[in-house]
């Protein structure tokens, strides 16, 4: 047996000598299923929180953002990877309620567009703010009747609800 190995069996799993072995049976080291190097990706692994649905009446906004300062936030440079997501919820030009969300999502080695753009959608989002979308989220945001607002990266948040014109 090779330092640092050892024969791997785990409840529900299959078996095989193994090293950082977190799924299937076959022989290989790595966590990627017994049969590669690294750590297997699960869309589980991280997870945005639920955000209930707005008010009829109220449209809501997510921009992809560097910081947490309120409306002094910096508009981040890439969508899906920005370290902090701001939910804008706006009335009649005026905001009603501004929350950050940490943006677990964001580690997490590819897909990483997507699944933020699905949490978008699945908040009831009708505007999202950004820098830069890659094709699959701009398709996806689309698709789904949400507004892509480009603005350029290094905008405060304030600025781009006003761009956007949500804000007067």
């Amino acid at each position: 047996m090779l330092p640092g190995w050892q024969k791997g069996y785990r409840k529900g799993q299959g078996k095989g000598w193994c090293k950082g072995w977190e799924g299937g049976g076959g022989w290989g080291k790595g966590g990627g299923m017994g049969r590669g190097w690294g750590q297997a990706w699960s869309p589980l692994q991280a997870e945005l929180p639920r955000v209930q649905q707005p008010p009829s009446g109220i449209v809501r906004a997510v921009a992809s953002v560097e910081n947490n300062a309120g409306l002094n936030s910096i508009i981040s440079a890439r969508f899906g990877r920005a370290p902090f997501l701001a939910v804008v919820d706006v009335a009649d030009g005026k905001l009603l309620n501004l929350t950050f969300v940490p943006n677990t999502y964001a580690g997490m080695p590819h897909g990483v567009g997507v699944a933020v753009a699905q949490w978008v959608i699945s908040i009831g989002a009708r505007y999202v703010i950004g820098a830069h979308f890659g094709p699959n989220v701009q398709s996806l945001l689309q698709q789904a009747g949400v507004q892509i607002c480009v603005v350029p990266e290094g905008t405060r948040l304030e600025d781009a609800l006003r761009r956007c014109q949500l804000l007067r």
